[in-house]
């Protein structure tokens, strides 16, 4: 049985290019992709970014492996603050 894990972060960045954000992200991007893991980069309303991740995994120890691994590469690709708004396993 395959566990799941979610999380949405709220990343503190000056960039608003989402041009060069696709750049910078694009190790995040590689990441996510060599392990089956559906990552969704957008502006909401109030014009933030956020990054949303989700995936599955044989066991939680994984998921939240990943799920760290993923807020780590992001802070230090756009070398910003990054807040958690959802962590769910």
């Amino acid at each position: 049985m395959s566990k799941f894990g979610m999380l949405q972060l709220k990343v503190y960045t000056k960039i608003k290019d989402s041009e060069i954000i696709a750049q910078k992200l694009e190790v995040v991007r590689e990441f996510c992709d060599k392990r089956n893991i559906e990552l969704m980069v957008y502006f909401d309303k109030d014009d933030d970014l956020i990054v949303k991740v989700e995936l599955d995994g044989l066991t939680i120890s994984y998921c939240k492996g990943c799920l760290m691994e993923i807020r780590t590469l992001i802070k230090k690709s756009l070398n910003c603050k990054v807040e958690t708004m959802l962590e769910a396993y």
